[in-house]
């Protein structure tokens, strides 16, 4: 099967590896940085268990060299959605998909608003990854897993050639180690990992501190609580049902996370680095005013986080 992977960060540089390796065919669209180490030497693939060397079959940073694939698999960070809009048109075929796995729950939006509706699958991953360099990505830790919506964004059933093309790359995502299944629910799977991933993120960072450390005191693990119940609301609010039994499973998660644990937002706003807040807390407190939630304490983080982004430091 050939896809196209947008981005060759610590997602897109692995999942472009691990498929192309163990068989599909997988072309890579990457920023300037990662062509020529990628070009010339493959993606240098790191694990706890071996190291590889693994060659797209196509690799470029030009929008007019792309061709066009059933699969388009778009991994950029959200701040960079927009940008890659171009690269992941001219790439889709027009009975295509397009996987989308940043964080938060506003991009299959946007990326519908820009290629149409029966196009844009929702999906979310759990994988600890980063660039090592360019060209080099370290996978750390357990199985990598993404879970996807099994019809497009705007289809009210799915038809029988999406729901083909979504079951084979469910199929090929197996086949290169990943844990991947596909869900009638995904809206709902997207508002958990973002009840987590917001409270990670935002209190980590408002605290300066690793997991562990603010999990673990009272009244730090007072915002925990607080973070994961304001997004629930917000969520429900929105007609997405997140239920009790979510919020104890998003609090438990926290809880066995290794205690030096941070997020990349944190690790981008400490090194002064763009960072993804807007679509984190912000979109929080835009999506809570848009249905009359209170969010005091996503409010507050977004706001002194503003200040860390634009004076470059935590």
């Amino acid at each position: 099967m050939q896809i196209t992977v947008i981005g060759a960060g610590g997602l897109g540089a692995y999942y472009a590896a691990v498929l192309q390796r163990s068989g599909s065919s997988v072309q890579l669209f990457v920023t300037p940085r990662h062509l020529a180490p990628i070009r010339d030497h493959g993606i240098k693939l790191t694990t706890d268990s071996d190291e590889a060397s693994v060659s797209p079959a196509a690799v470029t940073d030009q929008v007019r060299d792309l061709a066009q694939t059933p699969i388009v698999i778009n991994t950029v960070k959200t701040y960079q959605l927009d940008s890659s809009i171009a690269a992941t048109r001219a790439s889709l075929l027009p009975d295509g998909i397009v996987l989308t796995l940043q964080n938060g729950v506003t991009s299959p939006g946007r990326l519908r608003a820009a290629l149409g509706d029966n196009l844009v699958v929702p999906g979310l991953t759990g994988i600890v990854s980063a660039i090592e360099s360019p060209g080099h990505v370290r996978q750390r830790g357990p199985q990598p897993f993404i879970t996807m919506g099994d019809r497009p964004l705007g289809e009210a059933g799915a038809s029988s050639q999406k729901s083909r093309i979504i079951q084979e790359l469910v199929q090929r995502l197996k086949e290169a180690g990943v844990a991947a299944d596909a869900t009638g629910d995904i809206t709902r799977e997207l508002w958990k990992k973002f009840m987590l991933i917001c409270t990670m993120s935002g209190v980590g960072t408002l605290c300066n501190a690793q997991l562990g450390e603010w999990r673990d005191f009272g009244p730090t693990r007072e915002l925990l609580l607080q973070s994961v119940r304001e997004v629930r609301a917000v969520a429900n609010a929105h007609g997405i049902m997140v239920t009790d039994g979510d919020e104890r499973q998003i609090i438990g998660q926290l809880d066995r996370a290794a205690a030096a644990a941070t997020a990349s937002m944190q690790r981008d706003l400490m090194a002064g680095h763009t960072s993804e807040l807007s679509e984190q807390s912000g979109a929080v407190v835009r999506l809570a005013a848009e249905v009359g939630v209170a969010v005091p304490l996503h409010t507050t983080i977004t706001r002194v986080l503003s200040l860390h982004a634009h004076r470059g430091h935590v």
